[in-house]
């Protein structure tokens, strides 16, 4: 069943991913894809102390209501997806426009191995999620090819070393309004039809 809250962008190019972070009924736990992640524990369902013993909220972790953490936790959770599907990924990795500043950094870049398609996740969260002002200067970019470069050495494993032009990079969003809604992946508006890594 879908949540009324769910976003949709787009009915015939949608991609649909599990809900990668739920609160459970009980709250204040997570359910998570893999119930052996060893990090997953540590990230969300741990508990917070806090100075005052009769506060009511002691022990609770509401990880879907702050939004970074929400954002870095669906992070966490696809990139651990990717590489246990032998898909190989980095995360955060800077890649720049020349003579452009600030420089972009995407969620999550990869390669299908299946294809060689290189690929980069951004995921957006929460209501009030908003590209930056790197995000501007390189996303439009990708899928083009030969316009973007980067000094990172994550990249290296990629065939991209540093100074090296980009080839060109299947540019997609993953959208999850919060740990209570399905997520989306979906294609960046830059992304051509014919460049689809998945």
């Amino acid at each position: 069943m879908m949540a009324s809250a769910e976003i949709r962008l787009s009915t015939t190019t949608m991609r649909r991913m599990p809900v990668l972070a739920q609160s459970a009924a009980s709250g204040g736990s997570t359910t998570f894809v893999d119930p052996n992640d060893a990090t997953s524990g540590i990230i969300a369902t741990g508990s917070t102390t806090f100075a005052d013993p009769n506060d009511a909220t002691a022990g609770i972790i509401a990880v879907g209501y702050n939004q970074s953490s929400f954002h870095d936790l669906v992070q966490a959770q696809m990139t651990a997806f990717f590489r246990r599907g032998g898909v190989k990924v980095v995360n955060d990795p800077t890649i720049c426009l020349p003579g452009a500043v600030p420089c972009g950094q995407p969620d999550i870049f990869g390669m299908n191995p299946k294809t060689g398609m290189l690929f980069a996740i951004e995921i957006k969260t929460g209501l009030a999620s908003e590209y930056s002002a790197g995000q501007l200067n390189t996303y439009p970019h990708y899928a083009a090819g030969g316009a973007l470069v980067s000094a990172d050495p994550q990249l290296t494993q990629f065939g991209i070393f540093p100074g090296q032009a980009l080839p060109p990079v299947a540019l997609w969003f993953y959208i999850q309004l919060d740990n209570g809604t399905q997520g989306q992946l979906v294609p960046s508006p830059w992304t051509p039809p014919w460049l689809a890594p998945f």
